[in-house]
């Protein structure tokens, strides 16, 4: 009887005594031993091997972890009126299985949620890279089109330095072979140097 779909094989019984053979089986199927199952289930071996043999009866309390222990439901069929702790037993087991299965999807739809979250947080993240990429590519952009615009203002300033160093050191040329120099000269040399002509009218 191997579990399908995550759910748990459902053995019936009609007479308590078939309830020890029945365990065996179980057991047999899953290739455990009274050690191992008893262990699983909370009982000593022994006891295990007593409730197997027919030669102990177990209480509910008893018998719930060791169906747990073995993945099996159980089903009390035909019990007559005397059997109420039979039937409150398969109540029980019913009930065990079906808290499971509550407890199974449960823990499915948090994993699903938790999936969730953390696909939504990449997402977010994801864009987040995107924007600063569009951000960082729209300022180089701009960055780009500052240099290109002001590169020839640039340019043209750099031309006008050069060419005022220049008459300058040529003015200071001048004035160096002069015998001597005279207001007049400096003055022509201050023209020079700032680019007016030699003609201008005197103020």
């Amino acid at each position: 009887m191997p579990v399908r779909d995550g759910v748990w094989p459902a053995a019936a019984i009609t007479d308590p005594a078939q309830l020890g053979p029945l365990l065996r089986r179980r057991r047999t199927e899953l290739g455990l031993r009274l050690e191992d199952a008893g262990a699983g289930a909370g009982l000593q071996d022994t006891h295990l091997g007593r409730i197997e043999r027919g030669a102990a009866s177990p209480r509910i309390p008893t018998l719930i972890p060791i169906l747990d222990r073995l993945g099996l439901q159980l089903l009390i069929v035909d019990a007559g009126p005397a059997d109420g702790v039979a039937v409150r037993l398969a109540e029980l087991a019913e009930q065990v299985a079906e808290l499971r299965t509550v407890m199974t999807w449960q823990g499915l739809r948090d994993l699903r949620q938790q999936v969730d979250a953390a696909v939504e947080g990449r997402a977010d993240a994801e864009a987040r890279v995107v924007e600063l990429e569009a951000r960082n590519a729209a300022l180089a952009e701009e960055v780009a089109g500052l240099r290109r615009r002001e590169a020839p203002a640039m340019r043209v300033e750099l031309r006008e330095l050069r060419a005022r160093i220049r008459r300058f050191e040529e003015a200071f040329d001048a004035l160096a072979r002069q015998d001597v120099l005279t207001p007049e000269l400096i003055e022509q040399a201050r023209d020079a140097v700032d680019g007016t002509p030699a003609g201008r009218e005197a103020a």
